[in-house]
Formats: C-alpha cells, structure tokens, sequence
C-alpha cells in the first residue's frame, strides 16, 4: 500500500471540492485512481489528511471511489469555494453527467441501495 500525506489543494477542472475536516481521516482509493498533489493513487492506495489541513483531489479518467476511515463518529466540514463562477461550473458538470453515473457501476462491484 503506498500512504501520502495529503498536500494543500489539487489544481485541476476536475477536482473535488478543496475542503477542511476537524478530525483527521486515512483514505483508501477502493477503485481506479485519483491524483492528489503530485502522486497518483491507484486501487489499494491510501493518503492521510490531518484534522484542519486544506486539501482536494482530482479523480482519475474513469472516477475515483474513496473509503474514508475517521476517528470520529462527529465532525464538522468547512468548504473553501467561495468562488460563484466554481459552484455554477460545478452545477453544470454534476447536470451534465447525472443520467451516464446513473448506469455506471462503481469499481468495487458494489452497487447502492435505496431505501
């Protein structure tokens, strides 16, 4: 298993919302890949963000699933995109592909239950 620290942010289109979280957190990538600072992480791989370190990731060309493993059954999430012009470019990227996520099955195999 190849662990990285997390670095501050990821700069690409793609990537996740950079955020804080107050309690630390060991992530494992569950399923195709994802880049996070300079490294690429594959299935099995693993990166530890400390609690209130800044950070994103950029999701691999096939997406990315993410187990994430916490202390902490509580915690607070404090997003850092205080930009418009990113929330509408986010809005229109999540509305563009809804109906293709919908048919996908995620890496793992495992598939979603509604309830």
């Amino acid at each position: 298993m190849k662990i990285v620290p997390a670095p501050p942010f990821a700069d690409a289109e793609t990537r996740t919302i950079a955020r804080t979280i107050n309690a630390s957190a060991h992530s494992l990538t569950g399923g195709w890949s994802l880049r996070i600072g300079t490294e690429e992480l594959g299935r099995g791989d693993g990166f530890f963000v400390g609690a209130d370190v800044p950070y994103a990731y950029v999701p691999g060309a096939e997406g990315v699933e993410v187990l994430e493993f916490r202390g902490s059954n509580s915690f607070d999430i404090r997003l850092l995109a205080n930009n418009p012009a990113f929330w509408t470019k986010t809005v229109e990227s999540v509305t563009a592909k809804r109906e293709e996520w919908t048919k996908e099955q995620p890496p793992s195999g495992m598939s979603a239950r509604s309830t």
